[in-house]
């Protein structure tokens, strides 16, 4: 234990340990939580028996108040128990061990001494009993010393002027804290007989209570003596037990106290009570939340986290906060940011962080405290952020937008982002593409930069044709029509070839020809040609006419040389 006021072991008749300790495991430990006051506060009462009671982490000094238990009454009140204020260093994990003295019996009761070392009154209810002393022991090396101890208040008796009437001059005496009190305990002032010193110790009383192990064995105050048979209050318990009253009808005197060196001492005020111990630290908790301007963003939306820690024992505490955020089984950091709290109790500090869900799904956000040196560590509750997805835009275009029948078509569908808030950290969309011609699909097409094409050769009609994109982790699924109308081919035009010419027209020959030709009479007139059924019968005819001529000139010719 580190403390610089470690008491010295004092002597005989004390503190008896039967009985040696190995480590051992606080009964009654220290609350994890204290509420949001700057100090933690744990009131301890008469339970009985010893409450073992561990340092929390953090905690290097405790303020402690130690109170004793009262004396009964026998027609005069017992003497108030000591009270002892103090501070202790200590460090985290020391082990301490606090008996609470209870008050003493009242001799209607019995006049019975208080749990703590009281001492019971003389002559079987004759005066009351002692009150029971307070104890702080602290674990040292396997043994338990004592810290603080605070005398109990003796008890009270009858006044020997009025023997049975109350308010008369048999207090006890009230409980003492350094020995300070004369052997003897003529009345004071006050009419209270004081508290015992070490040389007029009280009888050692038996064990007290004991736990894993060890048995405590507080001194107990001495039973009063019998004067004039009508017997004095019993003395009070404390690391001595009080000296009986010197006189006559007067009250048991108070345990003795002790404490340790440098100690604040508040010299008695717990009239007519039970002890009790009070324990008193510094709040080193903090409390941390974690907050979202949104629980139900877009993917791609950016998210504002907030988380915010207060902390319990002044402002200017300062650490460190470090959002986290798990998906899909990894957990990532998003920021680690530096805090210092700030204003009045519970001293508040707060930091903003953006977060951008990539995709749709759940994410769990979580916050994490680290200490300056001088708080808890602590995590926030989780917090749950459920991204939804983007909306899509899909438009789909021809090419060409109007087609004939063979000629092949290219059909492209281009897929945007549809919603005006601006997504980021997000890729491009992608994913695939169904066209259907009615309810016919013609192919699909994977997504590249936001188009995805196909090609298609479809007849002469008209069609109505739809563009389905599915969606991916980000964005939702969108569709498009377009109504194509594809014509009929044109007839083509022949090419003129070779036989489809006019024929030459010979030139006249010197020579005459030795088959006579048929004379222009045996022509057929133009009304009694043939019908050729249309236009291609006009070349036909021109050859015809041009015979015709040669032969005549012919005819001609031959006349002429004959």
């Amino acid at each position: 234990m580190k403390r610089a006021r470690k008491p010295a072991l004092v002597a005989l008749g004390a503190l008896v340990v039967t009985a040696a300790l190995g480590p051992v495991s606080a009964t009654a430990a220290p609350p994890e939580e204290c509420g949001e006051a700057p100090t933690c506060t744990e009131l301890l009462n008469v339970t009985g028996e010893p409450v073992l009671w561990t340092v929390p982490d953090g905690v290097e000094e405790l303020s402690l108040t130690v109170a004793a238990g009262a004396g009964g009454n026998y027609f005069s009140d017992g003497g108030a128990g000591g009270r002892i204020e103090t501070v202790l260093s200590v460090e985290p994990g020391d082990e301490l061990a606090f008996v609470v003295g209870d008050r003493g019996h009242n001799s209607s009761d019995g006049g019975a001494g208080g749990y703590g070392g009281g001492a019971s009154s003389f002559g079987n209810g004759y005066g009351a009993g002692g009150g029971g002393g307070s104890f702080v022991f602290a674990e040292d090396a396997g043994s338990w010393e004592p810290l603080l101890i605070a005398g109990g208040g003796g008890g009270g008796s009858r006044d020997q002027d009025a023997d049975f009437e109350f308010g008369g001059d048999g207090y006890g005496g009230d409980g003492g804290f350094t020995g300070s009190g004369p052997d003897a305990a003529p009345a004071d002032p006050d009419h209270h007989a004081a508290g015992a010193t070490v040389s007029a110790a009280g009888y050692r009383g038996g064990p007290q209570a004991s736990f894993d192990g060890a048995t405590f064995t507080p001194g107990s105050g001495q039973t009063a003596a019998n004067y004039g048979g009508t017997g004095a209050g019993g003395g009070g318990g404390g690391y001595y037990g009080g000296a009986a009253a010197g006189s006559g009808y007067r009250g048991g005197g108070g345990g003795s106290g002790f404490a340790a060196a440098d100690v604040a001492v508040t010299e008695s005020a717990n009239e007519q009570a039970a002890g009790f111990i009070e324990v008193s630290y510094v709040n080193l908790h903090t409390a941390a939340t974690v907050s979202a301007s949104t629980e139900a963003p877009l993917a791609g939306d950016s998210v504002t986290l907030t988380g915010q820690i207060g902390q319990f024992d002044a402002a200017g505490g300062s650490g460190t906060l470090a959002f986290l955020v798990t998906s899909g089984g990894e957990q990532t950091t998003i920021e680690t940011v530096d805090v210092t709290t700030e204003g009045s109790g519970p001293f508040t500090a707060s930091a903003e962080v953006e977060f951008v869900p990539p995709q749709t799904g759940e994410y769990v956000v979580d916050l994490v405290y680290t200490d300056d040196g001088g708080h808890y560590d602590t995590t926030a509750e989780a917090l749950t952020l459920v991204a939804g997805p983007r909306a899509s835009a899909t438009t789909l275009t021809t090419d060409p937008e109007s087609p004939v029948e063979g000629e092949e078509v290219v059909l492209t569908a281009t897929v945007n982002d549809a919603e005006t808030t601006a997504g980021e950290g997000i890729g491009p969309v992608s994913g695939t593409v169904t066209f259907v011609e009615g309810e016919t699909t013609i192919g699909s097409a994977e997504i590249v930069d936001g188009v995805a094409t196909l090609t298609w050769e479809p007849a002469a009609g008209d069609y109505d044709l739809s563009a389905s994109y599915a969606g991916d982790a980000t964005y939702s699924a969108s569709e498009a029509q377009a109504v194509v109308t594809v014509d009929v081919a044109p007839t083509p035009t022949p090419t003129p070839t070779e036989t489809d010419s006019p024929t030459e027209t010979p030139e006249p020959s010197e020579t005459p020809a030795e088959t006579p030709a048929e004379t222009p009479s045996e022509i057929p007139a133009q009304d009694e040609l043939p019908e050729t059924g249309g236009e291609p019968m006009i070349p036909a005819l021109l050859t015809l006419g041009l015979l015709a001529a040669g032969a005549v000139l012919l005819l001609v010719r031959r006349a002429r040389v004959s």
